[in-house]
């Protein structure tokens, strides 16, 4: 009697552990690890001979709402050979208000046997959708050449936004058998900006990305030209060290998006976990004014500057993924 007594404790211990679990977001997603994101960065002067300029830099924590504050400027190290000086570090808040309406572009050129061999990329997107709720709406589509998928370079699950977030999930998760083909990245982006309305709506592109573009026809310069023209604010997720840092991060910071240069899925998930949050609520981030002194003759207009901050949390000896400053000298 005291052993089916004991099993009985055991069972309801079990079912009650069970059912926090799976009234929290782990419900959806996989492990993740915290991730460095730049949210936006601001060219202040520059000479010949020195460039300043402002960083927005948010940390995400793995549960959804939070993130590391706590951080001081000797935890950030900046990349490259010449000299660069902090001017000013600080915590700011970032937000929007008002709905949005939020495109999700998925790659599906390739294999992600090695970037995400067990798919945690659906099951973290579609954690994204369940996070609607109207009158906010979303769009899923894919882009690849010569692969599974139809259309000319890019698929659409829809022809028309939506706060369902249980229809596309099949269609989000078969995709993950339909890899193959080529990147077409910026073409898919150049159509993408066409299934936006002229409503109220923010609107918002995102694309995860884990290659190199190596079959579109549009330049990404064209792509960005159009995405300000119909104010659409492109946001790119790089997955892996095969993606084109420049152009992801260009693309982000001439529209207004944000870039997270991903080293694997776990940091990719932590980006889909807290997505919904980064489009549409208040951010806690790091503002940080920088000096940088390169080689003389080294600034001049039209140089396309880009750094990296390598940011460490000192308390759990946690090294984020680095966070990459681009910048466009006029």
């Amino acid at each position: 009697m005291k052993t089916k007594a004991l099993i009985a404790l055991l069972l309801l211990m079990f079912a009650s552990a069970c059912e926090v679990i799976f009234d929290s977001d782990m419900r959806y997603l996989p492990v993740r690890d915290p991730t460095a994101v730049v949210l936006k960065n601001r060219l202040v002067s520059y000479t010949s001979t020195e460039l300043v300029y402002e960083t927005d830099v948010l940390l995400l924590e793995i549960y959804d709402g939070w993130d590391n504050t706590f951080l001081e400027k000797e935890d950030f190290v900046f990349g490259g050979s010449f000299k660069t000086t902090v001017l000013d570090f600080q915590r700011v808040s970032s937000g929007n208000t008002g709905a949005s309406s939020s495109l999700l572009l998925l790659d599906a050129s390739g294999s992600y046997k090695t970037t995400d061999p067990y798919n945690a990329r659906s099951q973290a997107i579609n954690k994204f959708f369940h996070d609607h709720s109207p009158p906010e709406d979303f769009l899923l589509g894919a882009f690849s050449k010569n692969g599974s998928l139809t259309g000319d370079g890019v698929e659409f699950y829809s022809e028309h936004f939506s706060s369902d977030h249980e229809q596309p999930t099949r269609y989000l998760f078969d995709l993950a058998k339909r890899t193959g083909g080529s990147s077409s990245l910026y073409d898919a982006l150049y159509k993408s900006i066409d299934k936006f309305d002229a409503g109220n709506h923010r609107k918002e592109l995102v694309s995860l990305v884990h290659a190199p573009d190596n079959a579109s026809s549009v330049p990404w310069p064209d792509v960005v030209q159009k995405a300000k023209a119909n104010g659409v604010r492109m946001h790119m997720i790089g997955l892996g060290s095969e993606v084109s840092l420049s152009s992801l991060a260009a693309i982000a910071q001439e529209t207004g998006g944000f870039f997270a240069a991903c080293r694997d899925e776990k940091e990719m998930v932590c980006v889909f976990n807290q997505l919904h949050r980064l489009l549409n609520s208040n951010m806690e981030a790091y503002r940080i004014r920088v000096k940088v002194e390169p080689p003389a003759g080294t600034i001049a207009s039209g140089l396309e500057w880009m750094q990296a901050i390598y940011i460490t949390d000192p308390q759990f000896a946690y090294e984020y993924n680095p966070a990459y400053v681009y910048l466009k000298i006029p």
